[in-house]
């Protein structure tokens, strides 16, 4: 059974007191490091400081992330801006009427999901980014910022765990799966639609059982 709780909460916390791990900690212990690590690489071969390039990519992704959560509760946009690198600033604001200019046009509905979901039976939590409603269907939307605008494996797991949070508590979700990415150079924004994710979840599944071996090992080698 999951239990939903009201308001953000860290840390996830099971009903007997329990602490368990996040979907994106899960994820993120077995993240594949290879694009990362093409990716310095290539900056690195430019003439580029990737540390420089890696830090102002991540600001300006990480803040349109937040302009487009704000845009979805009606909060004003301008406080995020204020003293921002020009640079990051532009970067951001692009990625965020790009996103805008996308729900414009689509009949998909968009809004914020704040509360902490967290399953019992295998020990997670999770927080989705958000709900879409088409038709009076209400299915799961997410969006990261990649290189490239690309998307990756974890991406779908992560949606998968998200989902079976959802109706582990009991709420009925629509069909498909919305993810949307925004290019961490360029700025464009690409939507994805996944009809069903059942492989997802049971390779999640499986990375939870790796987690917890995981940490099971490190002990023994410290």
């Amino acid at each position: 059974m999951t239990t939903v709780t009201t308001g953000r909460r860290k840390p996830y916390i099971l009903a007997d007191g329990t602490i368990v791990p996040g979907v994106t900690t899960i994820l993120g212990r077995f993240k594949d490091a290879g694009p990362l690590m093409y990716w310095a690489w290539s900056q690195g071969k430019a003439g580029n400081d990737f540390r420089k390039e890696r830090d102002t990519a991540a600001a300006a992704g990480t803040l349109a992330h937040s302009l487009v959560f704000a845009h979805l509760h009606g909060q004003g946009l301008d406080e995020l801006l204020l003293g921002v690198q020009q640079d990051i600033r532009d970067g951001a604001v692009k990625g965020f009427h790009n996103w805008l200019k996308w729900k414009q046009q689509t009949r998909l509905e968009i809004r914020s999901w704040e509360k902490p979901l967290i399953c019992e039976h295998h020990r997670y939590g999770g927080t989705p980014d958000a709900l879409a409603t088409l038709d009076g269907l209400v299915t799961l939307a997410d969006w990261k910022t990649s290189s490239g605008g690309a998307a990756y494996v974890e991406h779908l797991c992560q949606l998968a765990a998200y989902s079976h949070l959802f109706k582990d508590a009991g709420m009925t979700l629509g069909p498909g799966f919305h993810l949307c990415t925004f290019n961490r150079d360029t700025a464009d924004f690409t939507h994805r639609y996944f009809d069903d994710l059942n492989d997802a979840w049971l390779m999640f599944l499986e990375l939870r059982e790796a987690y917890d071996l995981d940490r099971l090992l490190a002990k023994r080698v410290k």
